[in-house]
């Protein structure tokens, strides 16, 4: 159930970037609880929302009465300060984006080339060494 929990909560912050979500595993419940944040964003997006009942549905469907409990910044129950926190500036959390704006070929330097192009070059392993490559929280 955890890795359900943290591959569904760090699908949707790549999603909604605004989107905090805290969980944890209450041994006085015998289940998890997870908590998203902010209740003012949440309130705004039908998408999130249906996404949100989607995923509590099908924890229900698997897991029954041990299924997760869900709140909205933790206005149900609280957790613990050692709940997972996944949010969209988590450093383990977030991928990473190299924009690629020139590169050296085994002769000359290239800057004909377009970012897409390069980058593309540069996922296939074809270019030999990297300049001006910054990386952006995606």
């Amino acid at each position: 159930m955890k890795q359900q929990i943290k591959q569904w909560a760090e699908e949707m912050v790549s999603r909604f970037c605004w989107l905090t979500i805290k969980y944890e595993f209450s041994k006085k419940l015998g289940t998890y609880l997870i908590s998203f944040s902010p209740s003012n964003k949440i309130d705004e997006c039908d998408e999130f929302n249906v996404e949100a009942l989607r995923f509590a549905d099908k924890m229900n469907d698997e897991f029954g009465d041990d299924a997760p409990l869900f709140t909205d910044d933790e206005n149900l129950f609280p957790l613990s300060g050692n709940a997972h926190i996944v949010s969209f500036t988590s450093y383990s959390d977030y991928k990473v984006v190299k924009i690629v704006y020139g590169m050296k070929g085994i002769d000359r330097w290239d800057s004909s080339r377009t970012p897409e192009t390069t980058s593309q070059m540069v996922k296939s392993g074809k270019a030999q060494t990297y300049y001006n490559i910054f990386e952006l929280a995606a």
